[in-house]
């Protein structure tokens, strides 16, 4: 092969492996709003999933749920109670996702159910955690930066 060719194909595969990576991390690394709007397909997938008794979905999107949940992007804040509500979300997501794999609609209803109330709770926690910080009006990745030590947990004495 002439030298001019080889430079050419080595030159078609660098760029080619470096696109590739770039590619996969964007993948990896979803922005939290990305990350909400899939958690929303998915949940909006699972209840066709369990309406139509279509065990195949309603494993697949509880699975990809809890993969998204793995996500650091996820990790809105440092605080025991998000914490708490992250591990809760993950095993309910396991539950549902095996309840699928089992074909058991019941276990699937019920897991699903819990799965909502926990995002419920969660939400309502980031919110009054951003509210106490006075960043209700910020971006979602400021929340990062919020010190755990200064967050109260609900029902602590002020």
């Amino acid at each position: 092969m002439p030298r001019h060719v080889r430079g050419i194909w080595l030159s078609g595969a660098v760029l080619l492996i470096t696109t590739a990576g770039t590619v996969a991390e964007a993948r990896q690394a979803p922005t939290l709003p990305e990350i909400m709007r899939q958690k929303l397909e998915h949940s909006r997938q699972l209840i066709e999933g369990l309406v139509l008794e279509r065990f195949e979905t309603i494993e697949r999107n509880a699975n990809d749920l809890r993969i998204l949940s793995d996500l650091s992007s996820w990790n809105v804040l440092r605080t025991p109670e998000y914490q708490r509500y992250s591990a809760g979300f993950r095993d309910t997501a396991n539950r549902l996702s095996q309840a699928g794999l089992d074909r058991n609609l019941d276990a699937a209803t019920l897991a699903y159910v819990e799965l909502t109330l926990q995002c419920v709770e969660c939400h309502k926690h980031v919110r009054g955690v951003r509210q106490a910080q006075g960043l209700a009006d910020r971006p979602w990745p400021e929340l990062a930066q919020i010190d755990p030590d200064r967050v109260k947990s609900r029902g602590a004495a002020p």
